[in-house]
């Protein structure tokens, strides 16, 4: 999960001191980086390297700075810690919402070292890049379509619909599941990833769950 990454996204980090007196300048401002902590600017800059600043003065609203301190076991096994997480950093969160399209609202988070480098952006996608990563036309009512044609069966419970970000294609997708069999607290069905942007069939896979909780 977002904390929890540690890998270094060096273009990012650039982009990231490059902005920081860009937002100061811009009026972004003072009084919000102290509410917020010296983390926020660098991560504010970071998001707009890959949305725009309209984008990001329109839909992202930040919500809290966590400081993780260095962590004592590094001192005794300094191999065990990324270099992050023995100098500390901070996980900087923000919503990201589009009332206009309401399955869009998710936490999305950066997190930024003690010299205000950023390490990890997780949940924004690239529409400086490529604008079409950030329409989101397609509802779940779409997705339950092309779930249909993709093949996905009825199953024997309703279906499941998440929207999400997708760490590993790095796009927000859709993902609609089946249950093709139930027994106590398991069960097993298939799924279908969509791209919330495109419509396409992104991967179909198997998913199965044992205990009291159901996964898709």
């Amino acid at each position: 999960m977002p904390a929890a990454s540690r890998r270094r996204e060096c273009g990012l980090c650039c982009l990231a001191l490059l902005g920081t007196a860009v937002l100061f300048g811009r009026g972004v401002g003072a009084s919000e980086a102290a509410d917020l902590g010296n983390a926020y600017a660098p991560a504010s800059a970071a998001i707009i390297a890959l949305v725009g600043d309209d984008f990001f003065r329109q839909y992202f609203t930040p919500q809290t700075v966590q400081p993780y301190p260095p962590e004592a076991r590094c001192s005794e096994q300094p191999d065990a810690c990324t270099d992050e997480v023995r100098r500390g950093y901070s996980a900087v969160t923000y919503r990201f919402r589009i009332p206009e399209v309401p399955w869009v609202d998710e936490t999305i988070q950066c997190n930024v070292d003690v010299d205000g480098l950023v390490s990890n952006v997780y949940g924004v996608p690239n529409c400086a890049k490529d604008r079409g990563e950030c329409s989101f036309p397609y509802d779940e009512a779409a997705a339950e379509a092309i779930a249909e044609r993709a093949g996905l069966e009825p199953g024997i419970e309703k279906w499941r619909y998440h929207f999400h970000w997708h760490h590993g294609l790095r796009t927000y997708v859709w993902v609609v599941s089946n249950t093709l069999s139930r027994r106590k607290s398991s069960g097993e069905g298939r799924l279908v990833t969509i791209d919330a942007n495109d419509g396409r069939v992104l991967e179909t896979l198997w998913w199965s769950e044992t205990g009291s909780s159901q996964g898709g």
